[in-house]
């Protein structure tokens, strides 16, 4: 493990034995994710960006503060790591303070908060019914290949309230870009149980075409990790 530029980088180990227990009040995270958003790849990053969030603000509260979806990228494999063990990929759902400070901002000058989602895959052999994930995907995979072609990618709708599993259970701390610049503005806050799906076309295509490379996990540097579950 290593520790880049500043003291608070992430990703990190994520587990029980490194992070405390804290009973927090049941609308501490509420997750306000409503209806279908749209949105076009950036080149580079493939962040998914949402395009309609003026109009269709997919919301989140946590620790009192108001904050708004605007980007989804994934990571295949994770991230961070669970209990040790480095998952099958993550989603991130990247939130500004709501209502947004300034749009033209540079990303290291904003303050963000990041929703983390682990996800497996399992042989198809498992035959696993065909679920969101699945179903993300697929729009993840169609849009990208519209914006590709130069098609753009305006009229693919992701809903993001149904990429989040059922059990509210998460981690919490503060960390970093897990890429260039790598600014410490970042409140983490993972979900602990992770999706999963099987592996697909759409998934290879994917993790070919649009995963962005994880990164190594880096030290806590005497950092609190907190969880809201026991």
């Amino acid at each position: 493990m290593k520790s880049y530029y500043w003291p608070q980088q992430s990703p990190i180990n994520l587990s029980k034995d490194s992070s405390h227990y804290v009973q927090f009040d049941n609308d501490f995270l509420k997750i306000h994710y409503s209806g279908s958003c749209s949105g076009t790849f950036e080149t580079g990053h493939h962040n998914f960006v949402l395009s309609d969030f003026v109009k269709n603000p997919q919301l989140l509260s946590f620790n009192g503060q108001k904050y708004i979806l605007r980007k989804i990228h994934l990571h295949t494999k994770s991230e961070h790591d669970l209990e040790g063990e480095n998952l099958g990929g993550d989603i991130h759902f990247v939130h500004e303070i709501y209502p947004i400070e300034d749009e033209n901002a540079a990303v290291e000058d904003k303050t963000l908060l990041a929703l983390g989602v682990f996800f497996n895959l399992c042989e198809e052999s498992e035959k696993l019914k065909e679920n969101e994930l699945t179903s993300f995907a697929a729009c993840f995979s169609n849009a990208l290949k519209l914006f590709k072609e130069g098609k753009g990618s305006e009229e693919t709708s992701i809903y993001p309230s149904k990429l989040l599993p059922s059990d509210r259970n998460w981690f919490w701390y503060e960390g970093s870009l897990t890429t260039h610049p790598f600014s410490e503005n970042v409140t983490w806050v993972v979900l602990n149980s992770p999706l999963k799906d099987t592996k697909s076309k759409d998934f290879e295509y994917i993790h070919k075409e649009a995963h962005q490379e994880e990164r190594e996990i880096q030290d806590l540097n005497r950092r609190f990790v907190l969880r809201n579950f026991q």
